[in-house]
């Protein structure tokens, strides 16, 4: 408690505000000692000289008085005057003495006689000589007197000689403070009133133009220790004061902005995924970021003072520290990987980067590292180069893989020596994946790589999974001839054949498959370029030879041939030129009437014909199945269709009811639009729904046959009529054909052709006619050629509806229309 006060007291007299409080109560103590100083000096001295001018009157008067009483011959009076004299308040003592010092008259009789030096003290010399003239008066302020020597005329004496006395008056002159000060006690007061006002003033003055300004600025500067708070001294002046607060605020401004900007840095340092150390030249940390603790497992108080040794794992090799040591020495900065180790003892990969801190002597003081976690990077990259060059499901390498090693085979090959390259590709694995699920096929493929790998296993080969079903072997070329070559290709390609007679047991069930390969030779002359082109053109003449093994019904081997490439570039020019001939408007519209026995024109079908610019008319059966390969069939068909009805739209206003039929695609019914277009089009159109027939073969019930029927019910009941063409020549079934809203049958025109071939005996046109009977269906015989077929067909149903060279060829809008007037 006594610290605690002492403290305060200490404090207080150590304020500014004290401080000043205490100077200016001295400065106005002085001033007003000063003062009253000069007054009393001024009153003393005012005293004096009054004092003085009353001695001098005094003396004046005596003076006269004396020298008529010595004139006149009254010496019994002179006692009596000096006597008087020394009954003034002021005067002690008053002689009379000769020019030789002693004392002639006395009011003591005791002095007369004696020296004046033995009757007055401490007489100047002066006075110890007659007075002369004139009168003579001097201070003794250490007596407290004045003395005055006033000189007389005396008596004559026997030599009838005036005799030169002397009067001496010792006047006191005695005044104290007190009543010095009693005199002027008015001044004194107006003069401490008047300091104390000034005091007052000096005091306000003071604190307004120093104490506080300079408390302001102490709490400006307090606040300093604040880097966020925004300073704001009230200081207005643009005096030293004021400018030295526009001045503090300024630096606190900068500091602020500095220290937010620091603040920003640590917390992005602290915040970042990046590991930040800081050491001093002698390699101690003294500094790490939150990433660095993460990354290495040790605390903030284990790594500061530590070096950053702690984190080696021995697996960094030493020449990567001597030339990262080397280019730090050198004020570089140095870059580069650190296979560190964890306080947990596991090792992590860090891309590192080490910066020299260089001042401004060009001296290195700290070392700043910033290193990335880059083990997960290392482990994806790891991945990815397996990805990049492995299939994952059976860990061979992939296409892109067996590409490089094409090429390197290919730069380093030898002259006149050949190898082989085969392309396997899994038959119907699409059809497993839908009966089974594409894991149960994964798992089939892992099998039969497996199996590959165990019947090529000692013979010198290269296996690729290129991706999907499709497998390649790479075999070198160490045949000196192209035959040799090939027969060691096609003893390999048997091999591979027979390892699937064999059944593959997936999810514990048997699955037996076939396979289909393809074999291109090389090097090929015909195959020329660089080496990566010539592999890649190697592994599609092996994929178009695989593709040709595969369109005679899989399970075999075919070798590549030149020709194969030529058919492969032929389709795809033409499927170009097709697409273009629709935006070209190349296609052509023809028809072809569908007849009675009579020869009376009932209805027709549509056909379509190319008219190239170049080749001139292109047949169907050329551009038809290349159009099938791709959705461009359906825009073909959509083009017919909008076509016919239009011309059905003329027709009906010219009130001719037939129907045409048109040929679609069962790609159609793989459109969620399919309906809604068809209805659309009827509508905008404006013709009668039943006048339109839609012809699709057998090949349509292969797909989802619930949903092809549910599409066709729904056209059906809208009006639209259905035919199947080619009946017979495909897959079908009389369950499937019933469940369909099918309106009529044709017959395929090779049936036609075969009536009167004494093998067929004609039961299978017979067998038709009877089934469509049966439900209700119209009968079209496509292909009718002679008087002798159109004549079989009536006398089997008269009925029946005729089509061919017999009655009409196919032929254009304008011609058709002609006909049928």
């Amino acid at each position: 408690m006594r610290k605690t006060r002492a403290y305060q007291q200490v404090k207080f007299w150590q304020s500014l505000s004290t401080k000043a409080t205490v100077l200016v109560a001295t400065v106005s103590i002085c001033v007003f000692i000063g003062l009253v100083g000069l007054t009393l000096n001024h009153q003393m001295l005012e005293n004096r000289s009054l004092a003085e001018r009353e001695l001098r009157t005094t003396g004046f008067l005596t003076q006269a008085t004396l020298n008529r009483i010595i004139r006149y011959g009254y010496p019994e009076l002179i006692k009596e005057v000096i006597a008087e004299l020394e009954v003034h308040r002021r005067v002690d003592r008053a002689l009379i003495y000769d020019p030789y010092g002693r004392v002639v008259y006395s009011t003591m009789t005791t002095d007369q006689g004696r020296r004046l030096q033995r009757v007055v003290d401490d007489l100047p010399k002066p006075f110890l000589k007659s007075a002369g003239k004139y009168s003579e008066l001097v201070f003794q302020p250490e007596q407290d007197r004045f003395l005055s020597k006033v000189p007389l005329t005396g008596a004559v004496d026997d030599n009838q000689t005036v005799q030169d006395w002397s009067l001496l008056i010792v006047y006191r002159h005695q005044e104290s403070l007190f009543a010095i000060a009693n005199q002027r006690l008015g001044t004194l007061l107006i003069e401490l009133i008047l300091v104390l006002v000034l005091a007052s003033m000096l005091k306000l003055y003071l604190h307004r133009k120093l104490t506080l300004p300079l408390q302001r600025l102490q709490q400006g500067v307090e606040k300093l220790k604040d880097a966020s708070t925004e300073i704001k001294i009230p200081l207005k002046d643009n005096d030293e004061l004021g400018l030295m607060a526009r001045a503090i605020e300024t630096i606190a401004r900068d500091r602020s902005a500095y220290f937010k900007d620091l603040q920003k840095l640590n917390t992005a340092i602290e915040q970042t995924n990046e590991c930040v150390l800081i050491t001093s030249i002698d390699g101690e940390i003294e500094y790490v970021n939150k990433a660095f603790i993460e990354v290495t497992g040790y605390s903030r108080a284990e790594l500061i003072g530590q070096n950053p040794r702690v984190l080696q794992s021995g697996a960094t090799m030493q020449t990567t520290y001597d030339q990262l040591w080397n280019r730090l020495k050198s004020g570089e900065t140095w870059r580069g990987e650190l296979l560190n180790k964890r306080k947990d003892g596991s090792n992590y990969v860090v891309w590192a980067t080490i910066t020299p801190v260089i001042n401004e002597d060009g001296k290195i003081t700290h070392f700043i590292g910033v290193e990335e976690d880059i083990t997960e990077r290392k482990a994806d990259e790891e991945k990815l180069h397996f990805l990049a060059y492995y299939e994952p499901l059976t860990a061979l390498p992939n296409r892109f893989h067996l590409s490089e090693l094409m090429q390197q085979v290919l730069a380093g090959r030898q002259v006149e020596h050949y190898g082989a390259l085969l392309l396997i590709d899994m038959d119907r694995l699409q059809h497993i994946n839908d009966a089974r699920g594409y894991e149960f096929g994964s798992d089939l493929i892992k099998a039969f790589a497996e199996r590959l790998k165990l019947e090529l296993k000692g013979r010198e080969h290269t296996l690729a999974h290129l991706g999907a079903d499709a497998f390649a072997v790479l075999l070198p070329e160490n045949c000196t001839q192209r035959n040799h070559a090939k027969h060691k290709a096609e003893a390999i390609a048997n091999l591979l054949l027979s390892t699937t007679e064999n059944p593959f047991l997936v999810m514990n069930e048997e699955v037996k498959i076939s396979i289909s390969i393809g074999c291109a030779i090389y090097p090929d002359a015909k195959l020329t370029g660089d080496d990566e082109t010539t592999a890649e053109k190697l592994i599609r003449s092996a994929e178009t030879a695989m593709h040709k093994a595969k369109q005679q019904g899989g399970n075999s081997f075919r070798f590549y041939h030149s020709q194969f490439s030529q058919e492969v570039r032929q389709q795809f020019e033409m499927e170009k030129q097709l697409r273009q001939a629709l935006s070209n408007e190349e296609l052509r519209l023809q028809l072809q009437s569908q007849c009675l026995h009579s020869g009376k024109i009932i209805s027709a079908e549509a056909l379509i014909r190319w008219q190239h610019p170049e080749q001139g008319m292109i047949s169907p059966a050329q551009f038809i199945p290349i159009a099938e390969q791709s959705d461009l069939i359906v825009a073909i068909d959509r083009w017919v269709l909008t076509q016919v009805c239009e011309l059905l739209a003329e027709l009906q206003q010219q009130r001719r009811r037939l129907t045409i039929s048109v040929n679609i695609s069962p790609r159609h019914f793989r459109k969620s639009d399919f309906e809604d277009w068809i209805d659309a089009l009827v509508k905008e159109t404006g013709i009668e729904h039943r006048s339109l027939v839609l012809e699709v073969t057998e090949g349509v019930l292969i797909d989802d046959v619930s949903n092809v029927v549910a599409k066709m019910d729904r056209l059906t009941n809208q009006g639209v009529q259905f035919a199947i063409d080619d009946f017979g020549t495909g897959y079908s079934s009389l369950a499937y054909l019933s469940r369909l809203p099918v309106h009529e049958l044709k017959i395929d025109k090779s049936f036609i052709d075969a009536m009167f071939d004494p093998r067929v005996k004609n039961g299978v046109i017979q067998t038709i006619i009877s089934v469509a009977n049966h439900m209700n269906m119209r009968i079209v015989a496509e292909g009718v050629e002679t008087q002798q077929q159109a004549d079989f067909l009536y006398n089997a149903d008269n009925a029946i509806i005729m089509q061919g060279y017999h009655y009409a060829r196919p032929v254009d809008i304008a011609t058709w229309r002609a006909s049928i007037e």
